[in-house]
């Protein structure tokens, strides 16, 4: 479901007419990282009147260090959920705060519940997650990989699988339906990531901008 965007400046010249909370920035990685360092290069020089989150290969300190002096203020973090070594997550919490710290959750419904761990490269159990990771996070993202790309189809039994406070909830995939349902506002999360379909759509702002 994913489609091409072309290049990351234009991508976010574009995104910055939009006057977004937040623009996110996700290497898409499997298992072994071998890119990293050459795609960051691509941050370097980005510029944007829009804040920044970045993830994708964050799986050491040593990474985030990489990013020193980009125009990142925030790092999207999934492997490190699953770990049982808090150390990655307790340095970002010591050095740029709790706030800076933006976890990243996909999962699936479709055979059974699971998440997916990237560093790993397949979908693991509940019980693979670090509940104490998820506690140092700021915002955590909930992202349903069966309804990446769709208008609807987001399966909100996840929060409840989880059991973690929609305060600090951001949805993907499958949210448009979400927002036009105007559900109560105890079952509305903090925000949603409406993934590249608003660079696809001329309507994206009349859609989505405020909703939440």
């Amino acid at each position: 479901m994913l489609r091409p965007l072309g290049v990351l400046q234009n991508a976010l010249d574009h995104l910055d007419k939009y006057e977004l909370d937040e623009i996110c920035i996700l290497r898409p990685v499997r298992d072994k990282d071998h890119t990293y360092h050459q795609d960051i290069e691509y941050l370097r020089n980005a510029k944007s009147s829009t804040p920044l989150a970045f993830g994708g290969g964050i799986r050491a300190y040593e990474d985030i260090e990489q990013l020193e002096g980009m125009p990142v203020e925030r790092f999207v973090i999934s492997s490190a959920l699953f770990n049982s070594d808090l150390e990655l997550i307790k340095r970002l919490h010591s050095k740029y705060g709790k706030q800076s710290i933006v976890g990243f959750i996909p999962f699936s419904f479709k055979e059974q519940f699971e998440l997916f761990c990237s560093s790993k490269n397949s979908f693991q159990s509940l019980d693979s997650l670090n509940s104490s990771a998820l506690k140092l996070c700021d915002e955590i993202v909930l992202h349903d990989c069966n309804s990446e790309g769709l208008k609807s189809g987001f399966n909100e039994e996840v929060v409840i699988r989880l059991g973690i406070n929609r305060n600090k909830l951001i949805y993907s995939g499958g949210v448009s339906q979400i927002i036009k349902e105007k559900l109560p506002l105890l079952n509305i999360p903090k925000s949603i990531l409406v993934d590249n379909r608003i660079l696809h759509r001329e309507n994206s702002r009349k859609t989505y901008y405020g909703a939440m």
